[in-house]
This record gives C-alpha cells, structure tokens and sequence, in this order.
C-alpha cells in the first residue's frame, strides 16, 4: 500500500455532495462509497456488496464484514467505525478523519471531535 500525505489525492473528495446509497461521484457520496473513492485513489479495492445503493441497509458494525475487514489499533486509512451506522477513513497524520455528513458533503474532521462515536478500527484483511 502506497501511503499518502493529508494534502495528496484523497482530500479531492472534500465538498463532494452527500447522497445516501449514492456510489456516483458526479451526484455526491454517502460514507461507504467516500471511503471506497478515497481507497481507488490509493490503488485498494473496499468490498461494497454487489447490491449496494438507496435501498442497501448497512450493518451496525464492520465486525460483521469479518471475511474483509479485521480490527486494528489506529494507523494511517484505518476505516472507523462510527455510531450509528457511519464510517470514516483515518488520514495518515492519525488526528484527522475522511467521512461525508449529510448536510455538508464529505469533510475532514478532527478525531478529537468524534472519539464519542467511534466504536472501533478496522483494514482489509
């Protein structure tokens, strides 16, 4: 895995429009799919099921995605698992987190900001 700084490729994604179940960047993003944009820039492939879009209900947890995804402590595009139901990508500074909120798009956000709702660390097996 290559490993990127915060100010190369994955923060193009920042502003890019929220869309629930959304998996085209030119309509916007939900958190699932800007995780697996941030990963394509970063030549990894995330597992989003085959059925994934609008009517897709996610699971509560990644320990649920077992066969793809084991837990970590934190380290650069960690995914984050989040309460309820959302995730994140850990950026390689280790202070700041990638995921898309509804009402601004997708963000960076400080760490600090979120440790109330993070449930756990995950990579790809």
């Amino acid at each position: 895995m290559s490993v990127l700084t915060q100010e190369h490729e994955p923060l193009c994604l920042v502003g890019t429009p929220y869309v629930y179940g959304s998996r085209d960047m030119c309509t916007g993003l939900d958190c699932l799919t800007t995780i697996a944009s941030a990963y394509a820039m970063l030549g990894m492939v995330f597992p989003l099921p085959d059925d994934y879009g609008p009517d897709f209900i996610p699971d509560e947890s990644f320990e649920q995605w077992a066969e793809y995804f084991e837990a970590c402590d934190p380290e650069p595009w960690a995914i984050v698992d989040m309460s309820p139901s959302h995730a994140g990508l850990l950026m390689p500074n280790l202070r700041t987190i990638l995921h898309c909120r509804e009402t601004t798009g997708v963000v960076l956000d400080r760490r600090s900001n979120l440790k109330h709702l993070i449930k756990g660390y995950f990579r790809l097996r």
